[in-house]
């Protein structure tokens, strides 16, 4: 497994098309000033195949003044990650309201290994809204955009 680590505005990264297999974004789309392009993004350098796990605090105070911009709700991220081009394969929000602290990854990696016990699915309240975005081939989603 190859490790490459990328500095890049993932607004409009430098990374070369559809060369990433994962990847990973927790608790960083309420920092952008423009998901919805941040997304596409990482549609056009997700490989085939690929996967994306994101998840954004829903339930929180605002951090990272003037740096923190959106909440998302689950039909909002549903819809943007549809737009993008993405299927969802997992989907939930996560928690019971109230404060988010630390304990939201573990909320996270529970959900990712199909515990049921640590959350509560669902929730009108959640603390996280989390999804596992798959980029299927050609012909079953959206089409490819341009590299």
């Amino acid at each position: 497994m190859s490790k490459d680590l990328f500095h890049t505005d993932i607004h409009a990264s430098n990374i070369p098309g559809r060369s990433i297999d994962l990847i990973i974004c927790i608790f960083v789309f309420e920092h952008l000033r423009r998901p919805w392009q941040a997304l596409g993004e990482l549609w056009r350098i997700l490989a085939f195949g690929g996967q994306v796990l994101w998840v954004v605090p829903f339930w929180q105070e605002m951090h990272n003044v003037p740096g923190d911009y959106f909440r998302f709700t689950g039909q909002g991220a549903r819809s943007m990650a549809e737009d993008a081009g993405f299927q969802i394969a997992k989907f939930a929000t996560l928690g019971a309201g109230g404060t988010v602290d630390a304990g939201r990854t573990t909320l996270t990696g529970a959900w990712l290994l199909g515990s049921e016990t640590l959350f509560q699915r669902g929730s009108v309240r959640p603390s996280v809204i989390a999804m596992l975005l798959d980029k299927k081939t050609v012909g079953t989603g959206n089409p490819e955009p341009p590299l």
